[in-house]
């Protein structure tokens, strides 16, 4: 007697049992309808009411603009090159001392760019202090959205722009007919360290100069961070000790 193959059997049946239960009737089960889950938009969130000795947000004593993009350069084998305010920030030798235990006139030859077309540049502010606030203006030249995380700060997100398809409306706050236009909430800002900046759009940020010392701030997307999309800042000045301890700590 041949064995049968099932497996190779195109057509089988097979005999249907119902197992119903015991009292003879179907059980009831009732399913209420849940109710719809509704949409929140973070770009609506707002902050808490900032406390009265915070209210020096409302009139920064310094401004910055600083303009992030990323390009394929040919110069570059074709590999992406993420810049920020014309600098690209890459370790090209790790083996370099840091920044913190260097002159200024130094650093160009510890962070080398990857053309011609990139120049490094740190910008500078001298004054520190709690009561020292600034406007930082962050505009994005990309066509996708950047995560842009701040090392050393919190800060308090007062605007945000989204651009229209097609549209780059770069915002200048040393335009003096922009920035009367342009509205703030420094009432209830969200605070946060990174913060979303729409493509072709930007955000506006204000903090207190409060953390002397050399702050990067980047991208949070890593290989985007990789390719140079960041800066550092400098705040106040760096003291002598500071420097010596710096340079000691990767002598080690």
């Amino acid at each position: 007697m041949g064995l049968i193959n099932f497996a190779l059997t195109r057509e089988q049946s097979f005999q249907l049992v119902w197992a119903a239960s015991k009292g003879g009737a179907a059980t009831k089960k009732s399913h209420p309808v849940q109710e719809t889950i509704s949409q929140f938009n973070l770009a609506d969130a707002s902050g808490l009411p900032l406390e009265p000795s915070l209210s020096a947000i409302a009139s920064p004593q310094e401004t910055a603009v600083l303009y992030s993009t990323m390009r394929v350069r040919a110069a570059n084998h074709n590999r992406p090159v993420g810049t920020v305010n014309h600098t690209s920030w890459v370790v090209s030798d790790p083996s370099q001392p840091p920044l913190l235990s260097l002159d200024r006139d130094e650093w160009a030859d510890a962070i080398k760019q990857p053309t011609s077309a990139q120049t490094l540049k740190v910008p500078w502010f001298r004054q520190a202090g709690k009561g020292r606030w600034i406007e930082l203006v962050l505009n994005n030249f990309d066509d996708k959205g950047h995560p842009f995380h701040m090392h050393g700060y919190s800060f308090y997100v007062v605007a945000t722009h989204n651009a229209a398809l097609d549209e780059n409306n770069a915002y200048n706050p040393f335009d003096r007919a922009a920035a009367r236009k342009q509205t703030v909430n420094t009432a209830t800002p969200l605070r946060k360290d990174t913060v979303y900046v729409p493509p072709m759009g930007y955000v506006i940020l204000r903090f207190a100069l409060d953390n002397e010392g050399l702050w990067l701030l980047h991208c949070h997307v890593l290989w985007h961070q990789a390719s140079g999309m960041g800066i550092v800042l400098q705040v106040g000045d760096i003291a002598a000790d500071v420097k010596q301890r710096a340079l000691e700590l990767c002598l080690r």
